[in-house]
C-alpha cells in the first residue's frame, strides 16, 4: 500500500534496496536528517531489476 505524498514535503527521495531493508533503513534516517523537507521512502526492488543488480544493492531516486 503506498502512502499519500504530504503537501508539507516538497522533495521526494526513495531508497530502493534488493534484500538489505536495515541498511536502506539506515540511509533512510541518515536522508531524513540532511534534508528535513523531504518525503522518504524505502521500497524493495523487483526481481527482474534484483536479478541484475544482485543481492545487497541500494539505489536512491529522487524528485525535486
Amino acid at each position: 500500500m503506498k502512502a499519500k505524498k504530504s503537501l508539507k514535503y516538497k522533495e521526494l527521495i526513495n531508497i530502493c534496496h534488493t534484500l538489505n531493508e536495515d541498511e536502506a533503513n539506515e540511509l533512510k534516517k541518515i536522508i531524513e536528517k540532511k534534508f528535513r523537507n523531504a518525503w522518504v521512502t524505502v521500497d524493495e526492488l523487483g526481481p527482474v531489476v534484483g536479478t541484475h543488480l544482485g543481492p545487497k544493492a541500494i539505489g536512491i531516486c529522487f524528485k525535486w
